[in-house]
């Protein structure tokens, strides 16, 4: 996207938020705060295993809510876009 804006990445590529694959971009709101970006993992229901890095100050998989709140957050999913 060149830029350093995690909600930037939801105009990147095609939304394929209903058919996604391990591998996708997922795109977070942080809602009030900004967003966050990762790899797709795993659909968990309400939750989605995303692959990312700054994630308690390393690269892991974290289990982030469609929306609603992780550790005082609330996250919002906006989008899984592909290339």
């Amino acid at each position: 996207t060149d830029s350093q804006r995690a909600l930037d990445w939801e105009g990147w590529g095609m939304d394929v938020t209903g058919a996604p694959r391990e591998g996708d971009i997922v795109v977070y709101e942080r809602v009030g705060v900004g967003g966050h970006v990762g790899f797709f993992v795993e659909d968990l229901g309400d939750k989605i295993a995303t692959l990312g890095g700054n994630q308690s100050n390393r690269v892991k998989v974290t289990a982030y809510p469609k929306d609603g709140v992780l550790a005082g957050t609330h996250y919002k999913l906006r989008s899984i876009r592909r290339w």
